[in-house]
């Protein structure tokens, strides 16, 4: 997916494609913690999600 965003000139080709990779991987898991800890509601921490994906992965 990230290589067809990439690719398509949806996705910055600044970074390195497995740096983007693992970006993507940490911000996910780190999403995942905070609503297993209950710092933050399911529904609150897939937005953040979703709006970190796009900022980080911005052309």
């Amino acid at each position: 997916m990230l290589q067809r965003g990439r690719d398509g000139g949806e996705f910055d080709l600044g970074p390195a494609l497995s740096w983007q990779v693992a970006a993507v991987i940490a911000l996910s898991h780190a999403t995942g913690e905070e609503v297993r800890a209950g710092r933050v509601s399911a529904a609150d921490a897939t937005a953040a999600l979703h709006s970190g994906l796009l900022r980080l992965l911005a052309p």
